[in-house]
């Protein structure tokens, strides 16, 4: 409990750090997520219960790309990362955003196939 206290600290304070040096503006949303609009799209927001789909890429803080794939979803059924579930029905169709996500609201301790465990991210997103 003590080391995922720590490396969640670690990770806040990592993107903090990050998301206030970038040139994006970046704005602290829910669970420690950093979000920057690129282009807030149009029409109506994205509702819970929608299926939607989404063209995600992820980075590695230092670059590297991990994923690059267009994936349709549920909104509310939870099979994406908490950092996109918990804020997307902020955001409108045709959006595309930048999040800085922390390991906790991203992968995990799990990890995926693709992305080491404990992971923080740079997510970009274009709700289609």
């Amino acid at each position: 409990m003590a080391f995922n206290q720590g490396m969640t600290e670690s990770a806040d304070e990592q993107l903090a750090s990050i998301a206030q040096a970038d040139s994006l503006p970046f704005a602290l949303y829910e669970r420690g997520t950093w979000c920057a609009i690129l282009s807030p799209g149009e029409g109506e927001t994205v509702q819970r219960g929608e299926e939607c789909s989404l063209h995600i890429r992820t980075y590695s803080l230092s670059g590297k790309l991990y994923t690059d794939f267009v994936q349709t979803a549920r909104i509310g059924a939870w099979k994406l990362p908490a950092a996109i579930e918990e804020n997307i029905t902020e955001w409108h169709h045709g959006a595309r955003l930048v999040l800085l996500a922390p390991w906790y609201a991203a992968y995990g301790i799990q990890g995926t196939e693709h992305i080491p465990p404990y992971e923080n991210l740079r997510i970009e997103i274009t709700i289609q």
